[in-house]
């Protein structure tokens, strides 16, 4: 997580106004100013706190109960997941992923030391984390503005693409927009 941070620039210090959604699709542009308001400050880092139950398998899996930190940066798009997933009474498992000068790694560990599985570097794994990383950017949303590098295309009247780059890999992002009253 250390190289996550390091990597990051921090200290932007710009706020939210109107004019940083000026030529943004509709459906963009409504979501981004009922979630923002004036004056709101630009994220460069966030950090997560999550807890929930999820799956290991299909559809037919149990779910299990799971706690995780995710560190995000947006100068340049990063992110570590950190999640601790409990198989049964003293038995966890651990997963980490990261991306993170446009490299992804993953991990799965028995109790966080066994290791069981993990994924390197490749054009595949790039791809799939950029996509998480715009997917999640809902949560710090100044990251989906045009200023944070995010490239908005108006599809139709509901629907949006957003385009992130990050060396090769610009995997496209569809936004639909639900209508919304203040």
């Amino acid at each position: 997580m250390d190289e996550l941070r390091q990597s990051a620039n921090s200290g932007f210090e710009a706020a939210f106004t109107d004019d940083d959604v000026e030529g943004v699709p509709g459906p963009v542009r409504e979501y981004l100013t009922n979630v923002l308001p004036q004056g709101q400050p630009y994220v460069d880092q966030v950090r997560l706190e999550q807890t929930g139950k999820l799956r290991l398998g299909d559809a037919s899996s149990p779910w299990k109960p799971f706690t995780a930190t995710q560190h995000a940066t947006v100068d340049p798009p990063g992110f570590y997941w950190d999640a601790s997933i409990r198989l049964a009474p003293l038995l966890s498992l651990r997963v980490r992923d990261l991306f993170c000068d446009r490299e992804g790694t993953a991990s799965v560990s028995l109790f966080g030391v066994i290791p069981l599985d993990s994924a390197t570097s490749s054009p595949e794994l790039e791809e799939a984390e950029l996509m998480r990383y715009l997917a999640e950017a809902v949560w710090y949303p100044t990251a989906l503005l045009p200023a944070a590098g995010i490239e908005w295309e108006s599809i139709d009247d509901s629907t949006a693409k957003a385009t992130v780059e990050d060396g090769e890999y610009q995997p496209p992002f569809r936004s639909r927009s639900t209508k919304t009253t203040r």
